[in-house]
């Protein structure tokens, strides 16, 4: 478990895309526009997942990355809302392809 001020793994989800090669998990920073994800992990603390919960970014929840907006930030879609997520909190997730 996590302190303040640590940073740890808060939640994963194995899956047989993790390990192969250049379809696993990676940070929402780096997901290309129009694709759509699951959540796999939030890294940091309780406070980047509560952060992130209060957004309706939790693990094994389905994203559409809408657009990259300026200084890193990522505009997604979940259910019938869209969102902006800072540069910080986008590398902190990690989602890997929603292939369904």
């Amino acid at each position: 478990m996590a302190f303040h001020g640590e940073s740890a793994v808060l939640a994963h989800q194995d899956t047989e895309m993790d390990a192969a090669p250049g379809r696993g998990m990676k940070p929402l920073s780096e997901t290309d526009p129009c694709s759509a994800v699951v959540v796999t992990g939030v890294l940091g603390g309780r406070r980047v997942a509560r952060d992130l919960g209060d957004l309706g970014v939790r693990v094994g929840s389905t994203l559409t990355i809408v657009r990259r907006l300026t200084g890193g930030a990522v505009a997604v879609r979940r259910g019938g809302m869209t969102v902006a997520i800072g540069a910080l909190l986008a590398r902190q997730v990690m989602v890997r392809p929603n292939c369904a």
